[in-house]
């Protein structure tokens, strides 16, 4: 009867690990997956989100914001009130539990304790509950960092040349080599780290300057709960990555699981389950732009003219009329009908020319810049229909004193511009599937001949991975 018990006990804990510490597992990946999605989301809409004063993007200022505000978004994703100084409920990616380290490899006689909050290893930050804190990674920008700004290939290195599929892509350590490739991909490479031009050092502080733009249209995030025995070295390197500890197991001790014969190796029963996130973040086409502030219009323009600008060199002349707020701009054909619209209602690709209520562009707070960046709807003249956006730059001597003369510019010339807000790159029920000059136009718009993204479009994030 007493063996019958004891196997019986042994059966059930098996039966609540695969249910209780398994659910743990899926649950806490499930949440970490939703906050790095967001955390990649926001940290390529915000590549172009700092204007360098001069009409232009100030790269180093917004690489440093965006790190930031994709850091903030995993932290929010962990809090019950948008504040961070306190938590009462407690939210976090999945529950932190000490453990001491018990008696040879069965862990025998461990006693389990639930960290303090202010507890020294930050890999327990949180106390009970994990609650990530992702390193920036803006000096470095290490492939295996929390967060990555890079360009992504789905197609890249998948065949290897004797035409078969390339092994993982080391994302978790399978396949992994000694000289830690754990972290690397086949379908992202990590960019080259951005350049400070004032050697403010401190990223939260950054002094704005002009600084060269991003040039990279992807940007990747990882969460991690990994343990000492995966490869500390990557895992928890100061500015560049972070990690929690392994999911402990609680119901699963009490099995028969394997241990390592290694005693320096990873034990399951000591380490816990490892569990990781990630996702990429990818800029696409804008294919819908919403509502603008109505202070500051928004430009339509047709192909013509913005393959004018594009290859213009600099800012070039433009007056916009006082009575109607219509602007003409100098290298654009006179039939390319310029002029700002009614910038309150959302236009998608594939909808008629609105050139209605045209609204003057007010001037900007002079004393931060004489620069307004308004967004712009390009129009094919022969058809009368949006096939993309652009993102303008309006600037003036004076706008105060002399409002109807200004230069008008793309905002980026050199690779596509991502919108920092207000813009969409997912296609809605409204767009004529069925209009296949309408979509050759779109292509050609967002795209050059060799299939390359075309300097000066609107793009948007969307994940990819």
């Amino acid at each position: 009867m007493l063996i019958q018990l004891a196997l019986i006990v042994f059966a059930l804990f098996g039966i609540l690990a695969a249910i209780v510490d398994m659910g743990y597992v899926r649950l806490t990946q499930v949440q970490m997956q939703v906050a790095a999605d967001s955390a990649a989301m926001e940290g390529l809409r915000a590549r172009d989100s700092k204007p360098d004063g001069v009409g232009g993007i100030d790269g180093f200022a917004s690489d440093c914001a965006r790190r930031v505000a994709a850091r903030d978004f995993v932290q929010w994703t962990f809090d019950d009130d948008f504040d961070l100084s306190g938590d009462a409920r407690a939210f976090g990616a999945g529950p932190n539990i000490k453990f001491t380290d018990g008696v040879d490899n069965l862990s025998a006689y461990q006693f389990m304790s639930v960290p303090a909050q202010d507890d020294p290893d930050p890999a327990f930050r949180g106390g009970r509950t994990y609650k990530p804190y992702l390193q920036l990674n803006q000096s470095a920008n290490a492939a295996y960092g929390d967060m990555v700004s890079g360009s992504f290939n789905p197609d890249a290195g998948a065949i290897d040349p004797g035409g078969q599929p390339l092994p993982g892509f080391y994302e978790y350590g399978t396949d992994a080599l000694p000289d830690h490739q754990e972290y690397d991909r086949t379908d992202f490479a990590a960019g080259a780290p951005v350049p400070d031009p004032m050697m403010t050092g401190d990223c939260e502080s950054v002094t704005p300057s002009v600084s060269t733009p991003i040039t990279d249209a992807s940007f990747l995030v990882r969460l991690r709960r990994t343990n000492v025995h995966n490869d500390p070295d990557l895992d928890n390197t100061e500015g560049v990555s972070s990690r929690g500890t392994g999911l402990p197991l609680l119901f699963g001790r009490g099995t028969l699981i394997q241990d390592n014969p290694d005693p320096d190796g990873y034990q399951p029963r000591r380490d816990g389950i490892t569990v990781r996130a990630t996702a990429i973040a990818d800029a696409k086409p804008a294919v819908r732009i919403g509502a603008d502030d109505p202070g500051a219009g928004r430009l339509q323009i047709t192909n013509e003219c913005f393959q004018a600008l594009r290859m213009s060199v600099g800012p070039q002349s433009a007056t916009i009329d006082a009575m109607t707020g219509a602007i003409t701009i100098t290298p654009c054909p006179a039939s390319a009908a310029n002029g700002l619209i009614d910038p309150a209602t959302p236009i998608a690709l594939g909808q008629l020319s609105a050139m209605v209520s045209p609204v003057r562009p007010a001037c900007p707070n002079s004393a931060l810049t004489n620069t307004r960046f308004v967004y712009a709807t390009v129009v094919q003249a022969s058809m009368e229909v949006v096939i993309g956006f652009t993102g303008i730059a309006i600037s003036w001597v004076d706008c105060a004193n002399n409002p109807s003369t200004a230069t008008v510019a793309l905002i980026r010339t050199d690779r596509p511009y991502i919108a920092f807000e207000n813009a969409s790159a997912l296609l809605d029920a409204s767009f004529p599937f069925g209009n296949t000059s309408l979509i050759a136009a779109a292509h050609d718009f967002a795209y050059d001949a060799s299939g390359n993204p075309q300097g000066g479009g609107m793009f948007a994030p969307m994940l990819v991975r």
